[in-house]
């Protein structure tokens, strides 16, 4: 017997945002709407929002 084939609707796909501005978020946002399950936004200081 022959496995199926994985479609891209059947697998997790996974992306790393660096950086948790309004850039960042953003791109969280559209990789999340086109199919990626699995979004990590990482961001070095303590709040979102960027540069002040």
């Amino acid at each position: 017997m022959i496995p199926a084939q994985r479609t891209r609707t059947d697998r997790d796909l996974r992306a790393v945002v660096v950086g948790a501005g309004w850039s960042g978020v953003g791109a969280a946002v559209r990789l999340r709407g086109a199919g990626f399950n699995d979004v990590l936004v990482l961001e070095k200081g303590s709040q979102l929002g960027g540069t002040a």
